[in-house]
C-alpha cells in the first residue's frame, strides 16, 4: 500500500501504519466500505472534536445549542421554536472565555440555493459563516463543517 508523502513519521511508525492500513483494506473486503467508514467515524469523532476545540481555544456548550445565545438573547423554552440557520444539521454551540462564540453545523451537502438561503439568513441576523471540510467530526469525510459567528465577532 502506498501513502502520500508523510515525512515527519519515523520508519518504525510507518511500518505499523502500513499494517493497520492493510488490515483496514482487508476488513473492507469482508464488511464493505460503508462499515469501515462508519467504524473510522466512531473511532476518531471525539478526538477530532476535542482537537478542533483546543486548536480554537473553545469549549463545547453542554446544554442545548441555540443560536439565540450566540446573538446575545435568551434561548426560548425547549418546546418552542429555536432559531437556527437553514439546513443546520448536528448543531453544537461553542464558548470562548465563558461566552457563546460560534455555532457549528455539519450538513452532508449544500447546493447553491441552500448557500444563498443561508447567506440571506446570516445577513438578516448579523451573522457570518465559513464552510470547511475539517474537522467534520459527526461523520468525518462525509459532512461539511460550517461555523456561524456574529458578523462583528471579537478577534
Amino acid at each position: 500500500m502506498t501513502f502520500f508523502a508523510i515525512t515527519d513519521i519515523p520508519q518504525e511508525k510507518m511500518d505499523e501504519i502500513t499494517k493497520v492500513a492493510n488490515a483496514i483494506s482487508e476488513l473492507s473486503s469482508v464488511v464493505g466500505l460503508e462499515t469501515v467508514r462508519r467504524t473510522y467515524a466512531v473511532a476518531v469523532s471525539e478526538k477530532l472534536q476535542k482537537a478542533w476545540g483546543e486548536s480554537q481555544g473553545l469549549k463545547r456548550y453542554k446544554g442545548r445549542p441555540c443560536l439565540h445565545r450566540l446573538l446575545g438573547q435568551k434561548c426560548p423554552p425547549m418546546e418552542s421554536f429555536s432559531l437556527m440557520p437553514p439546513y443546520t444539521d448536528h448543531p453544537s454551540l461553542w464558548m470562548k472565555d465563558g461566552k457563546p462564540f460560534c455555532l457549528v453545523s455539519q450538513p452532508y451537502g449544500l447546493s447553491m440555493g441552500r448557500i444563498e438561503e443561508i447567506t440571506v439568513f446570516c445577513q438578516k441576523h448579523g451573522l457570518t459563516f465559513t464552510i470547511d471540510s475539517w474537522p467534520g467530526w459527526h461523520f468525518p469525510h462525509a459532512v461539511l463543517f460550517i461555523t456561524f459567528t456574529p458578523a462583528q465577532a471579537p478577534a
